[in-house]
């Protein structure tokens, strides 16, 4: 745009004036300045476009806060298209420093102010700050954090027309499934109200877990959204977002640095916008070596590991349950899942006796927790029925993760498949989705098949060798013995 059309004081909020006021305005004050990046130029036409939210979501390093938070909110201000603007970030000081940054430029480049005629700055606080130009015009900049206590903003009777939230969300945080929910929570019921009723959202970042609130916002219908990446897997020449700034040399090197450390996951979420790895992730695709027809016939040790899903807050959840086998050397096969969300805890408990019949496991790893305040006084009454599952008796093994997150817990199970002792039924049905539950954890929507895997780690390590002919026969005799003998006492209640 030529500079004579910035004349004062009406000028359209388009991409192209955007770029013209940073190109006059601002771009000689950046640090490392760069001519406008093309990608900057395509986030300033979706953020100008009339839809009331927008979200999208572009790679670390990139300039998104300076190309949008900086540069459009400016404009949007001085443009007299948002009078009133609130700035979002993961904390009150962060959003506060975005404030500072708009309000000193305002206070020392020359150049704006004078072809602006900005007059005054009325109000001058940490997180707030309102600015009268000469006209009588006057446009305000609040902070606010996440999840920061407030309502009902106002200013006189303008509500803010403008929401820009930038990096509202930290790596630590989106691996909390409750913090999650809690954050898309406050931004639906508290942040989006606080605007008017013409206001516009703006929100961008990088996603950091695929159920993270900007993940969710991106795929959301009801919002306007994109996804940059800043290169293909390969880092391919035609690929890269913004060259001038990562030339292929340097996105290589940066990738090399990332892959030395067993942190491709970082890599391709920082810069390419995935919440997955699945070349040095906790699971790799090439570790699920599948199921021979020579595997199929051994004869096989089963165990069964279950993560339940019977609580109010885990109603979205899944339950699952995992069956493994295990040949006389000592190899592991996962030979089927069974996944579902049930809301009756008879419905879990006729699954679990499909699969006692079906495999006559060993043993039941579960969490001892649930499987006690939820299920175990139901599940001990029909073990004891007089019904068509007479004499079928689960052993349970009550399992305690002793505070471990579950990455932790998993560690057991993830030594064995990397170690190349487990294979998988991957002709079976079930088999896709958990493999890409895997491939994604722990950054993933589900993690329950992996909860459940993960239990039949930690309860095969207890085990220094599987059981022969000879011991499963004098096992399975001590086993018939001590439940003729035993007086009514249960394993499940302890009652």
């Amino acid at each position: 745009m030529a500079r004579r059309d910035l004349a004062f004081p009406m000028i359209e909020l388009t991409a192209d004036s955007i770029e013209g006021f940073v190109d006059y305005f601002l771009r000689e004050r950046f640090d490392e300045s760069k001519p406008v990046a093309e990608c900057h130029r395509e986030w300033w036409q979706l953020v100008c476009q009339k839809d009331k939210y927008i979200a999208f979501a572009a790679p670390r390093g990139h300039a998104k806060s300076t190309a949008v938070n900086h540069s459009y909110g400016l404009a949007a201000a001085l443009f007299k298209a948002h009078p009133f603007q609130l700035k979002v970030s993961k904390t009150h000081d962060l959003a506060c420093e975005k404030i500072e940054q708009a309000k000193q430029e305002l206070l020392t480049n020359e150049k704006l102010k004078g072809i602006f005629e900005l007059d005054e700055i009325e109000r001058d606080r940490e997180n707030d700050f309102i600015v009268r130009m000469k006209d009588g015009y006057k446009f305000r900049m609040m902070a606010l954090g996440m999840q920061q206590a407030t309502r009902g903003r106002s200013w006189n009777t303008i509500r803010p027309t403008l929401i820009i939230g930038d990096d509202m969300e930290d790596d630590e945080e989106v691996l909390n499934k409750e913090r999650r929910e809690k954050g898309i929570r406050w931004v639906l019921n508290t942040l989006l109200p606080m605007g008017a009723k013409r206001a516009q959202i703006r929100i961008f970042g990088t996603i950091l877990h695929a159920e993270s609130m900007l993940a969710k916002l991106c795929k959301d219908p009801e919002w306007v959204s994109k996804i940059w990446s800043a290169c293909d897997a390969e880092v391919s020449e035609k690929s890269i977002l913004w060259p001038e700034m990562f030339p292929r040399e340097d996105l290589l090197s940066l990738k090399r640095k990332f892959v030395s450390q067993m942190n491709l996951v970082g890599f391709n979420m920082e810069y390419r916008n995935i919440a997955r790895d699945e070349t040095s992730g906790l699971f790799r695709r090439e570790d699920f070596r599948g199921m021979t027809s020579e595997d199929e016939s051994k004869r096989m040790t089963y165990y069964v590991g279950v993560d339940y899903a019977i609580s109010k807050e885990t109603q979205r959840d899944y339950t699952a349950m995992v069956v493994a086998g295990m040949d006389e050397e000592g190899f592991l096969y996962i030979v089927d899942v069974v996944r579902g969300q049930w809301d009756d805890g008879n419905v879990i408990i006729d699954k679990m006796f499909d699969i006692e019949k079906a495999y006559r496991p060993d043993e039941w790893f579960v969490e001892a927790g649930a499987i006690q305040k939820s299920l175990g006084a139901a599940l001990e009454l029909r073990m004891r029925a007089e019904d068509d599952n007479k004499g079928l008796y689960l052993n349970l093994v009550l399992m305690s993760h002793g505070g471990k997150d579950k990455v932790a817990r998993s560690s057991n199970i993830r030594a064995r498949i990397r170690g190349k002792g487990v294979r998988f039924h991957r002709d079976a049905s079930w088999f896709p989705d958990f493999e890409d539950e895997c491939l994604q954890f722990d950054r993933g929507k589900n993690d329950d098949q992996v909860d459940a895997l993960a239990y039949i780690g930690m309860g095969l390590a207890r085990m220094i060798t599987p059981t022969t002919v000879e011991e499963e026969e004098d096992y399975n005799w001590r086993k018939e013995t001590r439940e003729t003998l035993q007086m009514g006492r249960s394993a499940v209640t302890g009652y």
